[in-house]
């Protein structure tokens, strides 16, 4: 999905840094069409994204999205989320509204960060 994703809506589904000397990668919402999120709800979203570690020396940290935390009151569950070497699943992020309002996300918004 993520492949179509890129064509539909011109950006790259690759690991993302806004600089250089960012320390994570933002993971994007892998949708084809927006998702409401109530609040109080928590609800899984993908991000295309298949990681492969290449050594069990390293893990994967994945944390709440700061935009997201303050300007939606969105925040990843469970954070920080830990991706070990032997995972190679689609990872997706449960993101749990702690508004008092609906919120929504739109496909390829940033939701996360790796």
């Amino acid at each position: 999905m993520a492949l179509s994703l890129e064509k539909e809506i011109g950006i790259e589904w690759a690991l993302h840094q806004d600089t250089p000397f960012d320390a994570y990668f933002d993971l994007r919402a892998c949708l084809v069409e927006d998702l409401l999120i109530e609040p109080g709800e928590c609800v899984p979203v993908p991000t295309g994204i298949y990681p492969q570690l290449l050594t069990p020396n390293f893990v994967l940290e994945v944390t709440s999205n700061h935009d997201l935390v303050y300007k939606q009151g969105l925040s990843v569950l469970d954070s920080p989320m830990i991706f070990s070497y032997t995972f190679r699943n689609e990872i997706w992020i449960n993101l749990e509204n702690k508004n008092n309002e609906s919120v929504t996300i739109q496909p390829a918004q940033k939701i996360a960060q790796m």
